[in-house]
Formats: C-alpha cells, structure tokens, sequence
C-alpha cells in the first residue's frame, strides 16, 4: 500500500468513525500502521537482497577469474615439464644412437686388430694361405664398412623423421 493513500483515507474517515467507535478507529489506524511498517521492512528486504545479488555476481566472477588464473599457471608449469622430457628424449635418443655406432665400430676395429698379420719376410705356403686369407678378410671388412655406412645413412634419417615429429607434435 502507498503511505500516502493510507493517510488520506484515515484522514477521511475519521470524521466518520470518531464519531461512531473509537476502538473500532483506533484497530483500523493501528492495521494501517503496521501494515505500513511490514510495507517498510518488505521494501527495505527486497533492497537487501537485490544488493547481496549483486554482490555474489562479483563474488562468482572474481572467483571464475582466480580458477582460470590458477590453470593458466598450472598449464605453464606442466608445458615445461613436457618441453623437458621432450629434450631429455631427444637427448637420450642421440646419447644410444652415438653408444649404439661406438660400439659397431669398435667390434669392427677389434676385429680388425684380431686378425692376424698377413705378410711375412718370407714368402711360404702358409703365407701364401694367409695372403688368401687377408684378402678375403679386406673384402669382409669393406662390405662391413659399407653396410656400416648404410647404417649410419639409416640411423641419421630416423632421427632427422623423429626430430621433424616431434616439432610438428609441439606445433599441435
């Protein structure tokens, strides 16, 4: 009810109702009054909530913010964890790669060093059947030198495809 309505209606009617009863007048004036202060206190809890409304939209935003800030800051921190292991599997790969051919060609060169040696002062049967025999071994050694070579060409274009990988991973 309007504040104003009410007092001009109690203002109207009380010519009417002084006359007639007064305690009938004085409960009427005494509801309007009431109902006024409930019309207050309704009006001053509706301002109330409207106010908390507003401030739990803050509330929840400043809140959105803080998770996104906190994930933004966790993503960092695990994107360089990832670009670390990724350098340390380039690493490692390179590190048995190059363990892997050391290793080829020290079996190459030990055997190599094994063999024994191919010519003597004199020229004899066993000498001559140790000439055969070197010759034989040089064509070893050369297809092992050869397929040695293929194998480095191999190994050099698996990692030139793991390294193009990998850049196109961290690209995705």
């Amino acid at each position: 009810m309007n504040q104003e309505v009410v007092k001009v209606i109690l203002e109207c009617k009380q010519d009417i109702w002084s006359k007639k009863d007064k305690e009938l007048f004085s409960l009427v004036e005494d509801f309007f009054e009431n109902s006024l202060q409930t019309l207050d206190f309704c009006n001053a809890l509706e301002k109330c909530l409207k106010r908390a409304r507003e401030k739990l939209v803050v509330v929840k935003s400043a809140m959105t913010y803080f998770e996104e800030e906190k994930l933004q800051i966790r993503k960092q921190k695990l994107d360089k964890k990832l670009k670390s292991l990724k350098t340390l599997r380039r690493v490692s790969n390179c590190i048995f790669v190059a363990a892997f051919v050391s290793v080829l060609i020290f079996s190459v060169v030990a055997a190599a060093i094994a063999a024994p040696p191919v010519c003597s002062k004199r020229p004899t049967r066993s000498n001559q059947f140790n000439a055969g025999w070197y010759l034989h071994t040089l064509v070893d050694l050369n297809n092992i030198r050869a397929r040695i070579d293929q194998l480095d060409i191999k190994i050099e274009s698996m990692l030139q495809t793991a390294d193009f990988a990998l850049r196109n991973e961290d690209a995705v």
